[in-house]
């Protein structure tokens, strides 16, 4: 099993821990890691930014890249995790392999991603001064 989707799993189990509505638990999880790997790929786009002046990171810095963006990446999450047959086998094949320091790790992760984005919205770019 990739990272990707063992990161995507460690979300759905928080969110299965908390509720036992198992479709909602899918969308959530999708919509939720589909935001965060949004987030990532915003923060490596912003020290680009910092660090290199490309005329061309202007450009894709645009709100409508950053909202065709995230459909993309929502529809390839969907689609990646959304088929009961093939989810059913990985969850089980996750159950088997996860470990507590994995875990830790991608939660960690993904608590690091969002306080890096607020982090570069706020201080950075300084969107709410």
């Amino acid at each position: 099993m990739n990272w990707y989707k063992y990161w995507y799993y460690t979300i759905y189990f928080i969110y299965d821990h908390f509720s036992k509505n198992a479709e909602d638990n899918k969308i959530y999880s999708i919509g939720f890691f589909s935001l965060v790997i949004y987030m990532l790929f915003t923060v490596l786009g912003c020290f680009i930014n910092n660090f290199f002046d490309f005329k061309l990171i202007e450009y894709i810095a645009h709100p409508f890249f950053h909202l065709i963006f995230i459909l993309i990446t929502f529809l390839t999450n969907n689609l990646l995790f959304d088929n009961t047959t093939n989810v059913r086998k990985d969850r089980m094949f996750y159950k088997e392999i996860r470990t507590r320091r994995k875990n830790v790790f991608f939660i960690l992760l993904t608590i690091g991603v969002i306080f890096m984005f607020n982090f570069n919205a706020i201080y950075l770019k300084k969107c709410f001064f």
